[in-house]
């Protein structure tokens, strides 16, 4: 409790939850959680200082664009973590399907502490896996 850095984060995901709250379909708009953010995190942040990320790419996603669309990009990260986590797991070797579960993996932890979404040279590596995933996913089935 004496991390600053932990409780700002903490209270970024409270004004995004009450955010999510307030505006459960439609959200605040793609972007504006840095604008409504402002007015709450007064509270706790000294000087001038603003918001700009919540920490957690799934929370903003969420409290942006709302709980449906929230709810559809957890699917689109989470869907090839969790089939190739299941295909790596039976197979029981080391195979594409494991590494597309770890990098997934890496990917969906860091989401949840900071904000990968933000920097390109990430979305280009998780786009770059999604597409070997495709690849797999429509060779397998044919």
């Amino acid at each position: 409790s004496s991390d600053e850095s932990v409780n700002e984060r903490l209270n970024f995901y409270k004004i995004a939850i009450e955010d999510i709250k307030n505006n459960p379909i439609l959200g605040v708009g793609i972007g504006n959680w840095k604008l409504t953010s402002i007015q709450p995190a007064n509270k706790f942040l000294n000087g001038y200082r603003i918001p700009y990320r919540v920490h957690n790419d799934f929370l903003e996603v969420m409290a942006e664009i709302g709980i449906i669309g929230g709810l559809c990009f957890i699917y689109f990260i989470c869907y090839p973590f969790w089939f190739s986590f299941k295909k790596a797991f039976y197979a029981k070797k080391f195979d594409l399907y494991c590494l597309i579960c770890l990098v997934v993996g890496v990917y969906l932890v860091d989401s949840m502490l900071n904000f990968p979404m933000h920097r390109p040279i990430i979305i280009c590596y998780l786009f770059f896996i999604f597409a070997v995933f495709n690849n797999l996913k429509t060779n397998q089935s044919q």
